[in-house]
This record gives C-alpha cells, sequence and structure tokens, in this order.
C-alpha cells in the first residue's frame, strides 16, 4: 500500500540525513572555498540566461515525469484493462529505468567531456520510446519501450543539476543560489503541467484522451532538447 510506502521511504531518508550529518563533509579537508550569502548567489544566479535555461528545462522535466507517472497506471488499467498490480509495475519499470540512467548515462557524459547531447539527444529518444509504450500497451512491446524510455530520461535530470557549477558565471560559489532557482522551478513543473495541462486532457478518461495526454508529454520532451540547444556547454569539450 501507499502508507507502508511513504513510511519506509521515509525511514530511508532520515537515516541517510543523519549519515550524511556524522561522515559528510562540504569542502575537502584543507581546502578554503569562499561562499557568499545565498541571497548574494540568488541575484548572481538570476541574471545568468543559462540558469533560466536549466529552470525551464527542470520545469519541463519534472512536469513531465510526475504527469507520467501519476497518469500511467490509471490510464493501463481503466483503457487496456490491466490490473492495477500489472499497471503499477509498468510505472515501476518507468522509474527504474529512469534510476538505471541516472547512474550509467551521466558517466559518460563525463568520460566524453559534453552535456548538451545528453539534453537535446536523449529527450526526443525518450519522447519516442514512452509514446510508443503507449501504443504498444498492453503488449510485451511496452515493458520493453518503458524500460529503454526510462533509461533514456534518466540522462536528463543529472546533466541539469550538474551543469550550474561548471558555468563560468556560477561555479562553486554561487551554486546555492542557483539551485534554489532551479529546484523552485522543478517543483512548480511537477504541479503546474500534470494538473493544469494535462488533467483537462485526460478527463474523459478515454482512449484518445489519454493518447493526447500522452502525445503532450513527448512535445514537452522535445520542447526541453529545443530549450537545451540554447545553452552553454559545460563540458570541458566546449567547442
Amino acid at each position: 500500500g501507499w502508507q507502508p510506502a511513504f513510511l519506509y521511504s521515509g525511514i530511508v531518508a532520515i537515516v541517510v540525513a543523519i549519515l550524511w550529518t556524522v561522515f559528510g563533509r562540504s569542502v575537502p579537508e584543507g581546502v578554503e572555498i569562499h561562499m557568499p550569502p545565498v541571497l548574494e548567489g540568488v541575484k548572481r544566479a538570476s541574471r545568468s540566461k543559462n540558469i533560466w535555461i536549466l529552470a525551464a528545462m527542470a520545469f519541463l522535466f519534472m512536469g513531465v515525469y510526475v504527469g507520467l507517472s501519476a497518469n500511467l497506471p490509471h490510464a493501463l488499467e481503466s483503457v487496456h484493462g490491466m490490473s492495477p498490480s500489472a499497471a503499477g509495475a509498468a510505472a515501476s519499470l518507468l522509474s527504474f529505468g529512469l534510476v538505471a540512467g541516472n547512474i550509467v548515462l551521466p558517466i559518460i557524459s563525463g568520460r566524453v567531456s559534453r552535456r548538451k547531447p545528453f539534453l537535446y539527444v536523449a529527450a526526443p529518444l525518450a519522447a519516442i520510446f514512452l509514446f510508443a509504450a503507449w501504443q504498444l500497451a498492453p503488449g510485451a512491446g511496452m515493458w520493453v519501450a518503458l524500460g529503454i524510455g526510462g533509461f533514456v530520461l534518466g540522462s536528463v535530470f543529472p546533466t541539469i543539476l550538474a551543469a550550474p557549477v561548471e558555468l563560468p558565471e556560477i561555479g562553486r560559489a554561487y551554486v546555492g543560489g542557483a539551485a534554489g532557482i532551479m529546484l523552485s522551478f522543478l517543483a512548480l513543473g511537477a504541479v503546474v503541467i500534470p494538473n493544469l495541462v494535462i488533467t483537462p486532457i485526460v478527463a474523459e478518461g478515454t482512449l484518445s484522451a489519454f493518447t493526447s495526454g500522452f502525445l503532450v508529454f513527448s512535445i514537452l520532451l522535445v520542447a526541453l532538447a529545443v530549450v537545451a540547444i540554447f545553452m552553454k556547454e559545460t563540458g570541458r569539450k566546449t567547442g
């Protein structure tokens, strides 16, 4: 049930917080980093075009992820007649793929020293696979497409989070303020897109309504890729 799920995940979060408080170090021993006030960081970040681009991408990413995760199980149950457990497993596969992509693809991004390709290539690929998953539901192809789509989508958010500290106008000193702006838009996207954009589209609960809703998710991911084109490349290979 959802209550134990939230309870156990909350316990894990508390344990991690305690471990970080006891053992974590913000700065390597012997290294001093000047950290200006957070408000100064916000002011500096607000003057950066790149931060607003990253904030827009964070807005789109979280809106798509939350909206897709929330609507996919219900759509599979009501339209395709899948059991609640099977529909939930399908949504979980999306999340598991995302976690795997969070780990693997950023490592590759670091090795090739490029960031932008993992945004404006991965996001459209994820859009294609995730929409294909709905079109292939409830067959075996759906499971494959969900896993691949989630995996590819997993490269997007870590890349967005890694970029501010690599921007010359932000760096380590002002990353706190930049992160505050970005995370605010992240939370805003999780509320606005699922509730104000997707809910009216899928309200009828029909096959065509959900198809339109999932098509909008794909369009938003492509929009994320378009926005990424205008971001400064922050990898070492900036040419």
